[in-house]
């Protein structure tokens, strides 16, 4: 159990260093810590310039960098909840209909 929590830990360390030498550190610890910067114009997942620089990285890493499986696992892994809270706050921005 404590070699797969190491391997564990040792993937995640990877990943977050790739990513702070591949994109800004700001947007990256965003990435990492699930806090989107949204516009208050954006009113679809698709305008927030965070959740689309995100897939781009994901996109860059996958199909152009050929990362490992655990990295974009973990990749993965981040994108699904940083989603949710993307469009989480844009239902809840003023002059959004629920």
């Amino acid at each position: 159990m404590e070699k797969r929590f190491k391997a564990n830990v040792k993937s995640w360390t990877q990943l977050i260093e790739t990513m702070l030498s591949k994109i800004n550190n700001q947007q990256a610890w965003r990435f990492i810590d699930l806090s989107p910067e949204i516009a208050p114009t954006v009113r679809k997942l698709t305008e927030c310039k965070d959740f689309c620089d995100f897939v781009d990285y994901l996109t860059l890493r996958r199909d152009k960098e050929n990362c490992c499986a655990d990295e974009l696992g973990g990749i993965t892994w981040l994108l699904m909840p940083f989603q949710r809270k993307i469009e989480e706050r844009i239902q809840i921005l003023p002059g959004n209909a629920l």
